[in-house]
């Protein structure tokens, strides 16, 4: 992504070009995720994640109330998946040396931008699908961008894990660029 330019919308002569500058990779211990983009003359960084991550990494100043969040999310999202989006300005003079600055330097005193609210479905047929597919003596693998605890979730539900023994599976974690 680092290099790419969009223009939103894209055709809207009159929209600024975000220039994607730096990438922040997923992170499994803090969850998050982020980009650096250059809006003319400004740097900005935006950070998905967990809600926790986020809500912990709040600027102090922030107007927003992390506490009221966490509460409305129990309140309302209930077996919903969560999750959160930030950004914060950075000083253009961080520009050529973002590559160096740590993570934990560079995705601090956010300011909340969203909560998202999400639940992972799986299609009505599928669990007879991969029922056949078993009984006519075929294996069934998934192969999914999806964090491991969502991954076994739905594999439990339409059957491609089905006892405590099937849930070691050979798995691959890390970034596929294409």
């Amino acid at each position: 992504l680092t290099g790419s330019s969009y223009v939103f919308p894209p055709d809207d002569s009159d929209c600024p070009t975000l220039e994607v500058v730096h990438t922040v990779c997923y992170n499994v211990h803090d969850g998050m995720t982020g980009v650096v983009v250059q809006c003319g003359e400004e740097l900005i960084l935006f950070v998905k994640g967990s809600l926790e991550s986020i809500l912990s990494l709040l600027d102090s100043k922030s107007k927003f109330d992390a506490s009221a969040a966490k509460k409305f999310v129990d309140r309302h999202v209930g077996n919903k998946y969560s999750m959160a989006l930030a950004m914060r300005y950075l000083d253009h003079s961080v520009l050529k040396i973002l590559h160096k600055v740590p993570r934990s330097q560079l995705i601090c005193q956010l300011d909340l931008l969203a909560l998202l609210s999400f639940h992972n479905q799986c299609r009505p047929q599928s669990v007879d699908c991969i029922n056949d597919l078993h009984s006519n003596g075929i294996s069934t693998i998934m192969a999914t961008g999806d964090l491991m605890k969502t991954s076994l979730e739905i594999a439990k539900k339409v059957n491609i894990v089905s006892s405590p023994a099937d849930t070691y599976v050979p798995t691959i974690i890390g970034e596929v660029l294409l």
